[in-house]
């Protein structure tokens, strides 16, 4: 009867850490490294209205942005100020902002590569 007891007590175990292992996918993560012209440290993450929804300061001219939506949503990562503004589809998926040859683009998400992936 403990044994059984025990046996129970570990699949419940087990099952809370496989969700929590799994909650990491809920999330988004924006990273790369400011273009050169760039004067601000601060990379922004805006909405559809131009609205800041999230931000990073860069080190060494790299960031890194992370948080959760709870559907895909078009979104601009830049920074007004500077006129460095990207458009993508965020959603809950790894990103990478590269700027090669003077092309920003933002490369990841599932959705983002259907819907800009011939841009980049």
């Amino acid at each position: 009867m403990r044994t059984n007891i025990f046996k129970i007590i570990a699949l419940f175990l087990l099952a809370f850490l496989m969700v929590q292992c799994n909650s990491g996918e809920d999330r988004y993560t924006i990273s790369g490294k400011l273009p050169a012209n760039m004067k601000s440290d601060t990379v922004y993450l805006y909405n559809n209205s131009m609205k800041p929804i999230n931000k990073a300061i860069a080190k060494d001219g790299k960031f890194i942005i992370t948080g959760k939506v709870d559907q895909p949503m078009k979104a601009i990562l830049g920074n007004q100020n500077d006129g460095f503004l990207q458009e993508f589809a965020l959603e809950n998926a790894d990103f990478q902002f590269t700027n090669e040859n003077g092309r920003p683009a933002v490369k990841g998400g599932e959705l983002n590569d259907l819907l800009f992936g011939h841009q980049n």
